[in-house]
């Protein structure tokens, strides 16, 4: 097969686990869910009645689910620009790269907040846009200090991605 074809295989596989997640109705999504909610409450239990901490849970850690929803949004779309910059690595120079997989990412986000707007119980909000932009800009950050990283030391990630792509 194409080495060029092969590179794309992450990415498509990628997409295809976050279309999948987002085609799933309101209901059967928060079933997924709520052993991480569980999880967290209890943490957030415990932190609460300990004598040594002192922490404020207004805000985000007020609600498990929003915050393990989110969570969620966050690591699906770093993922993507991984994936995805992983797919046009030596089409470009790199700060092109970079600015044209944080474009696509961001379509992508808003096409998916869309698409959700389709799915029983779900709905489609710009927030949710921004939190994928802060998973987008993770992966931006990750794939930076990697590449930079693996340069540096010429090791065998460097050589694998100079070599393969």
């Amino acid at each position: 097969m194409n080495k060029r074809i092969l590179k794309f295989i992450p990415m498509i596989l990628w997409i295809i686990i976050m279309l999948s997640l987002s085609s799933r109705p309101a209901i059967v999504s928060a079933k997924d869910s709520k052993p991480f909610e569980q999880s967290l409450s209890i943490v957030q239990e415990k932190i609460k009645t300990s004598k040594s901490l002192s922490v404020n849970f207004n805000g985000l850690l007020q609600s498990p689910k929003y915050l393990v929803r989110k969570t969620a949004h966050v690591i699906l779309y770093c993922g993507l620009f991984l994936t995805t910059s992983l797919a046009f690595m030596k089409d470009n120079s790199r700060m092109k790269r970079y600015i044209q997989v944080f474009i696509f990412c961001v379509f992508y986000a808003c096409l998916d907040e869309v698409y959700q707007t389709f799915i029983p119980g779900r709905t489609g909000l710009i927030q949710d846009v921004f939190i994928d932009c802060i998973g987008i800009v993770i992966g931006l950050a990750l794939t930076f200090i990697i590449y930079e990283f693996s340069r540096k030391r010429n090791n065998r990630i460097y050589r694998f991605i100079s070599n393969t792509y």
